[in-house]
């Protein structure tokens, strides 16, 4: 039985992806597209970094590393595969798209004048969040004042939809 059913799928055709087709039963139709150049950058990076997590996740299974041995590990191996694109590239502009991590491996938080440092937002700037409201939760407020109070503009605040936005679409759910 495949782990591919019917449905729709926004899904970039990896061997998994193709392996999973080849064994799908006679009566159902796979709608495959060619990939636009036009997202490819976009798409390829999508898989590669769904991949390449897992490939740092997997970093040290089985040895005994210290988790500082672990994250150089982790970042050799980056450091590793960015040299190799850089050799594929065999241009002058692969320099300057390559930019290798730094070991040990440290986050920028933030920059800011002496006796001025700002609150840091809990759920950070780099990772999506949904504010449920839920007591576990950060609140959506202080959330709001950490990172309005340190930034020049805003480009746009959007607010999720609310039970009555949901009653509309109830039919189609």
């Amino acid at each position: 039985m495949s782990d591919l059913h019917r449905g729709l799928y926004d899904l970039l055709q990896t061997s998994a992806v193709q392996k999973e087709l080849s064994t799908q039963d006679e009566s159902l139709v796979a709608d495959l597209e060619k990939l636009s150049v036009e997202s490819s950058h976009e798409r390829l990076v999508d898989a590669l970094t769904e991949q390449l997590s897992q490939l740092l996740a997997a970093v040290g299974e089985g040895e005994k590393l210290s988790d500082n041995d672990k994250l150089l590990a982790q970042v050799d191996l980056l450091n590793n595969l960015l040299k190799h694109a850089r050799q594929q590239l065999k241009e002058n502009t692969a320099e300057a798209l390559i930019d290798e991590i730094a070991a040990p491996p440290r986050v920028l938080r933030s920059i800011y004048r002496q006796g001025e440092q700002p609150d840091l937002p809990q759920i950070g700037l780099s990772q999506p969040w949904l504010f449920t409201a839920g007591k576990d939760s950060p609140a959506l407020l202080n959330e709001l004042i950490s990172e309005l109070s340190s930034c020049d503009h805003v480009d746009i605040l959007v607010s999720f939809i609310t039970v009555s936005g949901v009653r509309k679409i109830y039919d189609i759910l």
